[in-house]
């Protein structure tokens, strides 16, 4: 259809059209992971929309295909196309999609390790969405502080900004969200070694995704238990946790850190074929 678009816009010489033609085509491209068609038609578009000067409609293109970089994992790219739009969104004085973009800046530092810089990004970010009372982006800004403050190590800075964000979203009734911080505050306590802590978080996210029947959340939450109960020697429980964490991500033909839960799940077999061999 947007080829058709795209036709009858170029027969009366409709460039606006044209270039909205273009960025559908992209994303249908992108929906079938043609990345090279993606990126072509995106900067079809993109150079149509510079001509026309129409920034309003620069800015996601760039957005956009700063997320495909991203996906193929080169981040200096993907960062680079996102700073381009931050420049966009600040012209328009756009205060929400300059905290977005910080935000998704602050995600790619992360996946880079730049700490620092990702902390950065991430402050900037919260601080517009306290502004504009933005409590969803808010909660999401404290778990992202949470992450970084993680990664340093700051164990106290990481478990006080995941209580900030678990309290907003607790307020707002996100339950994907109060999961996901649990787990993550789970993960602080487990590189802490305090296991029977971590294991009481990684339950509490488990039985809300379990709730929800969100698959792709239990199997994740379900290989955390595992390792965690691998951790305390409870072989037995390790086994069925990561035994289910396996048979869901392969029900739902995910291959998201299957080879982890799958190595995981041998360790633990080899430890407890040890331990029986030294009875």
């Amino acid at each position: 259809f947007s080829q058709v678009q795209y036709n009858f816009a170029e027969s009366i010489n409709n460039e606006k059209w044209m270039a909205k033609a273009l960025f559908l085509q992209a994303i249908s491209f992108n929906n079938r992971n043609d990345i090279e068609n993606t990126l072509s038609y995106y900067n079809k578009a993109l150079r149509i929309y510079e001509k026309l000067g129409y920034d309003n409609e620069i800015g996601p293109i760039y957005t956009k295909i700063g997320v495909v970089y991203r996906g193929l994992g080169n981040y200096e790219k993907a960062i680079d196309y996102f700073h381009k739009n931050l420049e966009v969104v600040k012209k328009l004085n756009d205060e929400t999609a300059v905290a977005n973009t910080c935000y998704n800046i602050s995600i790619i530092y992360i996946d880079q390790l730049n700490l620092e810089k990702a902390l950065e990004y991430s402050e900037k970010a919260l601080m517009i969405y306290k502004k504009i009372k933005d409590k969803y982006s808010t909660a999401s800004s404290y778990n992202c502080m949470g992450i970084i403050y993680s990664h340093l190590g700051e164990s106290e800075n990481s478990l006080g900004n995941y209580r900030k964000s678990l309290k907003i979203m607790s307020e707002i009734i996100d339950e994907d969200g109060t999961a996901m911080v649990y787990n993550n505050i789970g993960e602080v306590y487990k590189d802490l070694g305090s296991f029977k802590i971590a294991l009481d978080f990684y339950i509490k996210a488990l039985k809300i995704s379990t709730e929800k029947h969100d698959f792709s959340s239990m199997a994740m939450y379900m290989s955390n238990i595992g390792i965690t109960y691998n951790n305390m020697g409870q072989l037995n429980n390790a086994i069925h946790y990561l035994t289910e964490s396996i048979k869901i991500k392969k029900s739902q033909n995910s291959i998201v850190n299957l080879d982890e839960t799958t190595y995981e799940l041998y360790n633990v077999y080899k430890k407890l074929g040890q331990k029986r061999t030294n009875r």
